[in-house]
């Protein structure tokens, strides 16, 4: 029961401040209830958060664009201070990562393709034949 009560928040602005997700999830879910409730009169409230929704997605694409430059100036750094051997744990860590994506596929994937694939023929050659 305490987790129902904790769902809803004291004010709207606390739910943002402490950062509480399932709180800022239910007033998200609320205020579009609303919107939709209110129709044609809330216009200028869905407007308003559409253009505001373009420019947080500008700011985080220029981010996105700008990404691989600091991870490149980290490794430089990294490579700088500490020299070329301190990558070592960094390759290990892709070729255990590669390794295991590997497995994955030949171990799960492949015989799920292998049983889909003899599953399908065998319902097209059901599916084909009349009676």
């Amino acid at each position: 029961m305490a987790f129902l009560l904790n769902i809803i928040p004291v004010t709207m602005i606390d739910a943002f401040a402490k950062g509480a997700i399932l709180q800022v999830v239910l007033i998200a879910a609320l205020f579009g209830l609303a919107l939709i409730y209110l129709g044609d009169r809330a216009s200028f409230v869905r407007n308003l958060v559409d253009q505001l929704t373009k420019v947080v997605f500008s700011i985080v694409e220029m981010i996105i664009a700008l990404s691989p430059v600091g991870a490149f100036g980290a490794m430089a750094f990294t490579v700088g201070r500490f020299g070329l051997h301190s990558l070592l744990p960094l390759l290990k860590l892709i070729l255990v990562f590669y390794g295991a994506c590997l497995a994955f596929v030949l171990i799960v994937l492949v015989p799920i393709a292998r049983h889909v694939g003899s599953a399908s023929s065998n319902s097209a050659a059901t599916f084909s034949t009349r009676y």
